[in-house]
């Protein structure tokens, strides 16, 4: 028997099958005991399960065990609110709202002379209700592809210093 969490309801007539029952394949349902495959099927339109990505909502960070910063490159998100968006490297991060301020005075106009340019990038918070944590730019690191740039990127994603 495995587990799921559910994501609806507060009483029982409330809650139905959810796709993540389906996903994790759980034999529970409040209402009857168990999803049929019937009931999987018209979840998920008939739907091969394996075509679905698994995804989940952050609703609460408890252990900020990683150094949570990263290295990558930065992309213009809204010039009119100031805001890029960082990609990180590390396809384990998520993508990260940056304010323009924290970038070269030029970036906003000459954007396309900065993509490959690697930036280190720390998360400063994720509000729940925002689909990208907000962070800073702590310094740019070189041109992607050159030796010593990727080195240190590694370096900072591990959290190694390198000062001798």
């Amino acid at each position: 028997s495995s587990s799921a969490i559910f994501l609806y309801g507060t009483t029982p007539p409330d809650i139905k099958p959810t796709l993540i029952d389906a996903l994790y394949h759980t034999e529970r349902n409040f209402i009857s005991g168990s999803i049929k495959n019937d009931k999987i099927n018209y979840i998920c339109d008939g739907k091969d399960l394996r075509h679905f990505r698994r995804t989940a909502k952050v609703i609460f960070i408890i252990n900020k065990g990683h150094s949570r910063a990263c290295v990558g490159t930065v992309k213009i998100f809204n010039k009119v609110k100031g805001l890029a968006l960082f990609s990180p490297k590390d396809g384990r991060m998520p993508r990260i709202i940056v304010p323009l301020s924290d970038l070269p005075d030029d970036f906003p106009q000459n954007h396309s002379k900065y993509e490959t340019t690697l930036f280190i990038c720390r998360i400063i918070e994720w509000n729940i209700e925002m689909p990208f944590p907000s962070g800073n730019i702590m310094r740019s690191i070189g041109e992607a592809g050159e030796i010593e740039p990727e080195t240190n990127s590694i370096l900072t994603e591990y959290e190694i210093d390198d000062e001798d």
